[in-house]
């Protein structure tokens, strides 16, 4: 898989432009992406084997947005599937833990504290 099909690589560049390049910032953004990521993706998996459609939908909308505000192209792509067929989450679920799991290990290794400059 590409770098292109995990990430939104031009909008990527924007989010870090916006935020001056300021790794402890973007950091910070990967910090509560993780954090609410795995809320969500238990709320969506709480919610397809009790059968609450509505929690399913509502989560991954949540977690849909997050992924897509830091360019995470696949897991937002995975949770608007489920948002969009609430029945199919649990059949989804690993698409998300993986999605999610390369997501947070790209921007990770990017925002890491090296010497080099942010680039696509």
């Amino acid at each position: 898989m590409h770098a292109e099909d995990l990430i939104d690589l031009n909008y990527l560049a924007e989010v870090e432009e916006e935020c001056e390049h300021d790794r402890e910032l973007l950091r910070e953004y990967l910090d509560l992406l993780r954090a609410m990521a795995e809320q969500e993706r238990a709320a969506i998996e709480h919610g397809a084997s009790s059968g609450d459609r509505p929690s399913v939908v509502a989560a991954a909308h949540r977690l849909k947005g997050g992924a897509a505000n830091v360019a995470c192209r696949r897991l937002s792509r995975a949770c608007a599937a489920i948002e969009a067929n609430p029945a199919s989450a649990a059949a989804m679920l690993p698409e998300v833990s993986q999605a999610l799991a390369e997501s947070l290990r790209f921007l990770e290794q990017r925002w890491s504290d090296g010497d080099q400059a942010i680039t696509d």
